[in-house]
Parts: structure tokens; C-alpha cells; sequence
């Protein structure tokens, strides 16, 4: 039979991200959406303003 003893410098998954903000992700992930959100806004209300206002259109000959 073969045992396996860890060894010393082993780290467990629990010592790697503290558990306040293991337990907190979901409120970290629901900010990183909100903010990809806000981001995006500028972009879509630039959209729909045209930057040749003051250009007369021009029909093709």
C-alpha cells in the first residue's frame, strides 16, 4: 500500500486567497460587469449623434 505524505512546502487551496474574498467573488464579478456596462454607454450615446452635422448631404450623379 502506498501512503503519501505531503510534503512541508505544500500549500492547500484554502492558504492560496483568503477566505473573505473567496466568499465575496460573486459581488467582485457582479462590479467587473457593472463597470463593463458603464463602459459601454459613452460608446452607444456617440452612436447616435452624427459628427457631420454641419456637411449638407450630397445625393450620388
Amino acid at each position: 500500500m502506498l501512503i503519501r505524505t505531503p510534503l512541508p512546502s505544500a500549500s492547500h487551496e484554502s492558504d492560496v486567497t483568503p477566505e473573505s474574498i473567496y466568499l465575496s467573488r460573486r459581488r467582485l464579478l457582479a462590479a467587473a460587469d457593472g463597470f463593463a456596462a458603464l463602459s459601454i454607454l459613452p460608446d452607444a450615446a456617440q452612436a447616435q449623434t452624427s459628427r457631420y452635422a454641419d456637411v449638407d448631404a450630397v445625393t450620388n450623379p
